[in-house]
């Protein structure tokens, strides 16, 4: 079994690392924005990440927020 796992982990590390890299072009700012070196507008997009807790409301006003 541990014979199996190293052969299919080496696999895994070999194809990891044959595998191509995909750069994007450079990306300069003017002012607020970004731009390609094409001149075209280059935009990020991501994901805001908030861990869950709970709200604690009194008089129907946020109080506090507890982290959980």
């Amino acid at each position: 079994m541990g014979a199996l796992f190293r052969a299919s982990a080496f696999a895994a590390v070999l194809a990891f690392f044959s595998s191509g890299v995909h750069a994007i072009g450079q990306v300069t700012r003017n002012g607020r924005y970004l731009y390609n070196e094409d001149g075209s507008r280059f935009y990020i997009k991501g994901i805001a990440y908030q861990e869950q807790g709970v709200c604690l409301w009194s008089n129907g006003e946020l109080s506090s927020y507890l982290w959980l």
